[in-house]
């Protein structure tokens, strides 16, 4: 009983859980995202670096 005032009281009785999880999955796919953005960028200009290269 105490346990169920406690939360009432903080109003974590009321807290969609579903909402904190989401958020989290949102940010692992935009760490991921950037993540290969970044790779991609790297690969990119190395490249453009060999055509350059292999072009004169």
């Amino acid at each position: 009983m105490d346990s169920l005032l406690e939360a009432l009281q903080s109003g974590a009785a009321f807290r969609d859980r579903r909402k904190e999880h989401q958020g989290l999955k949102v940010n692992i796919l935009f760490t991921f995202f950037f993540f290969f953005l970044n790779k991609a960028k790297i690969i990119m200009e190395t490249f453009k670096e060999v055509l350059i290269f292999l072009c004169f």
